[in-house]
């Protein structure tokens, strides 16, 4: 009997998204869904994106120190220099490309080592000198950024032809000008096809269907309506569930200094991002609050509730978004398709029409920027990035302002506050009448009513 002859598949694999439990880093869902073609470009074009992002990446609103970022700033400025000066292939092999990738990744490194003297031997402040899981998240965070940015520095400084190697390969990404996300640099690399409208289009589509996957995979960190009605009834009982719970959404969701200016891919896939950005940071502020439990409970029923909402208009979206463009007769966009609308149905998700998806999430989004503004503390750059995100939902920020609005995040007291004693008849004449005054504005407040919390500053 003939052995059997194993030949290549002559289409990629596509790999249902839903498979997979936790989030994935983009190039390694890129590659599952069969738009990176060759396992071998995963790292070459991870690659590029450390050079493009060490070149290029905007270190100055970060939390990096001062001394750090002037640093990072020489660093860029000096390289720019020498792609502008130099013929490329000299800077190439004369190894100016491994200089600056080398030390990109030494002041990230630096960056952390700052981060952590800090935590482990100067004064604390705030929330992370007052609450020991808090601090211990911080501090596990930063030792694995730390090694992660070690480990890399080591990696490459050991192989530094294949430094070469790619940036010979990749002369336009390195030479770009400008900060390339992961998208884009496969897009346009040519690794996931010569035809760059078709390849923008499905790395897009794969984007969109991560973007909604996220939103979804946070729905799931929430107890059920079953478990939210036990610990309503006794919320003292069950306070340790209820912070645990908190715990756990806050380490899913990411506060305002995440926030950056908004990186403009397509406003189908924008749309689902700035949705997904504004409710992760709105639902970080809410759910830190320093709540009684009965209040802590009524807020994540309802952001429960607002999850569940824009999970079922990132996924209808990103559906919707799959049925259109340059990639829509591709093979791999329809298994895509059908694999998101399996799935959808396999968790009781309706699929919106597009029309409706859009003006819903408009609403959500809205609803998300203008709990946030309260968090801003009229901020100008993060305001304007949060109308930016707002912007890209189809808000029409320019005919209907944003405005501070309680929802989740609830309403700062000191603005309150400060509107009262603008007030002509509101006399503060001594410390005991402004602490009665005080008395009297927290006890308006309803323990079951929602946003009775201090906004936490950004």
């Amino acid at each position: 009997m003939p052995e059997a002859i194993l030949t290549a598949p002559t289409e990629p694999m596509v790999i249902d998204l839903s498979l997979f439990s936790t989030p994935q880093r983009t190039i390694q869902a890129l590659r599952n869904c069969g738009i990176i073609l060759k396992d071998e470009d995963q790292g070459a074009l991870l690659l590029v994106k450390r050079i493009n992002h060490g070149a290029y990446g905007d270190y100055s609103n970060g939390c990096m120190p001062d001394d750090l970022k002037k640093a990072m700033g020489d660093l860029q400025a000096q390289f720019r220099q020498k792609l502008q000066t130099m013929p490329y292939q000299d800077v190439v092999n004369g190894g100016h490309v491994n200089k600056m990738l080398d030390d990109y990744l030494a002041l990230l490194v630096q960056a952390s080592d700052k981060k952590l003297h800090h935590l482990n031997h100067e004064k604390l402040s705030g929330k992370e000198e007052t609450d020991p899981a808090l601090f211990n998240d911080m501090r596990e965070r930063e030792e694995a950024k730390r090694k992660k940015y070690e480990d890399e520095r080591k990696y490459y400084a050991s192989s530094p032809d294949m430094i070469k190697a790619a940036a010979t390969r990749f002369e336009p990404l390195v030479k770009a000008q400008q900060y390339l996300p992961i998208g884009k640099i496969v897009a346009q690399s040519g690794a996931a096809g010569s035809d760059v409208a078709t390849a923008t289009d499905l790395v897009q589509d794969v984007l969109g269907v991560m973007a909604a996957r996220s939103v979804k995979s946070m729905l799931g960190k929430f107890v059920d309506d079953a478990a939210l009605t036990r610990y309503e009834a006794d919320p003292a009982a069950n306070e340790v569930r209820i912070k645990a719970l908190a715990e756990t959404v806050a380490e899913m969701t990411s506060p305002l200094s995440s926030l950056r200016d908004f990186d403009k891919e397509s406003p189908d896939l924008d749309r689902i991002n700035a949705l997904k950005t504004l409710m992760s940071a709105q639902l970080h502020y809410a759910i830190l609050q320093d709540r009684a439990p009965a209040q802590m409970i009524a807020v994540e029923r309802e952001a429960r509730h607002h999850v569940k909402e824009c999970a079922e208009v990132t996924m209808s979206l990103a559906y919707d978004y799959l049925g259109n463009g340059a990639a829509v007769n591709d093979k791999r966009t329809q298994t895509i398709r059908t694999n998101l609308k399996a799935e959808m149905d396999r968790d009781g998700i309706r699929l919106l029409p597009p029309a409706e998806a859009k003006q819903r999430a408009a609403i959500l989004a809205r609803k998300s920027a203008e709990d946030l503004l309260q968090a801003a503390h009229d901020c100008p750059q993060t305001t304007g990035r949060i109308n930016a995100l707002a912007q890209a939902v189809d808000v029409p920020v320019a005919s209907m302002p944003l405005q501070k609005h309680a929802h989740l995040i609830g309403e700062d007291l000191l603005e309150v506050l400060k509107e009262k004693l603008k007030q002509r008849n509101v006399v503060v004449p001594d410390a005991n009448a402004l602490a009665s005054f005080l008395q009297k504005e927290l006890s308006r407040r309803d323990v079951t009513t929602l946003g009775s919390g201090p906004t936490v500053a950004a």
